[in-house]
């Protein structure tokens, strides 16, 4: 109820709205989908390491791409998704404000899937609680951001993979952030942007 109807940028808190349409198509995160070379362009996304990162035309199973999407919050993997999903960066985009009013969010506007917009990309933290909700009916969902870590794995395009842990330190607590009531965190989101600041939905 703290500035509950404030309209905030929500950062990579964005991605679960993202997720959502995902697993609204796929609940099981069953196949494969391949990166479009767009998903990758600095134009959509930025990348969180240089070096590690979804590459253009790399298969990835749906679930790898999710866990890479909602525990290290890789921007890739949300705009892999986007792709994957339409056949425009607007046409997804599109479908996130449509889901967000169908929900019940009357103070929310997406500019993208990852979280970067920082013109007229808000939501409330009363509307973050509505999407939350929503998102913590998917099994999946619920599963992977309960998670600390996870690897992308060697592809078509990698001989390597790599591994990432959580950004969630109110989860897993490190030197960073302590807590005797961890155990009974269960998710889910991290976010930081320097319009935003730091977020976190719980």
């Amino acid at each position: 109820e703290k500035n509950a109807d404030m309209q905030l940028p929500p950062a990579s808190m964005t991605k679960v709205m993202t997720a959502i349409l995902v697993l609204e198509q796929n609940p099981n995160l069953e196949g494969e989908l391949t990166v479009n070379k767009n998903a990758v362009r600095h134009y959509y996304c930025s990348y969180m390491e240089p070096q590690r990162h979804l590459l253009a035309g790399e298969v990835i199973s749906y679930e790898e791409c999710m866990k890479y999407l909602l525990i290290p919050s890789g921007n890739e993997a949300a705009t892999a998704f986007a792709f994957e999903l339409c056949d425009t960066f607007s046409e997804f985009v599109d479908m996130m404000n449509a889901k967000a009013k169908e929900i019940g969010c009357k103070n929310t506007n997406f500019k993208d899937p990852v979280g970067l917009s920082s013109s007229d990309h808000y939501t409330t933290p009363r509307d973050m609680v509505k999407i939350c909700e929503y998102a913590m009916q998917f099994d999946k969902f619920r599963e992977i951001v309960a998670m600390e870590d996870g690897a992308v794995p060697a592809s078509n395009v990698r001989e390597k993979g790599f591994d990432y842990y959580t950004t969630n330190y109110v989860k897993y607590p490190d030197d960073r952030y302590e807590s005797p009531y961890s155990q009974y965190v269960t998710g889910i989101k991290t976010g930081y942007t320097p319009a935003a600041g730091w977020c976190l939905s719980s």
